[in-house]
């Protein structure tokens, strides 16, 4: 299990740096390019973090905000688990979509009647 979280971790900081280099390549002209390279080099940062501090120094940090602030920390998690909920619901609604596409039958043209007039 833990050398699950460890990959895990490794994972979302790679990931976190692929983004961050990705996003500093591009165009980082007038002030969209500005808050571009701001939000890259805010992610290089917590790609670093998580690398340095490991797991357990992530769940130290999220017990040490919630210790300063409870309520902010609770209207976090609330909203991130609507979040999370509604995105599970659209991906059940999805996948119900597709398999009842799936399974049904092929529409076949139906026979009419030709008027005899």
């Amino acid at each position: 299990m833990v050398k699950q979280v460890d990959a895990q971790h490794e994972r979302l900081a790679g990931g976190l740096r692929t983004v961050s280099t990705q996003i500093r390549e591009g165009d980082t002209s007038g002030v969209v390019g500005q808050i571009l390279s701001e939000a890259s080099q805010r992610l290089e940062a917590v790609a670093g973090h998580l690398e340095r501090t490991g797991p357990q120094g992530v769940v130290q940090d999220l017990r040490g905000y919630a210790k300063r602030n409870p309520s902010s920390f609770l209207l976090g998690a609330a909203l991130a688990g609507l979040v999370s909920g509604r995105l599970a619901k659209g991906v059940k609604a999805g996948n119900k979509t597709a398999t009842a596409v799936s399974s049904s039958r092929p529409c076949t043209p139906s026979r009419t009647r030709r008027s005899t007039a």
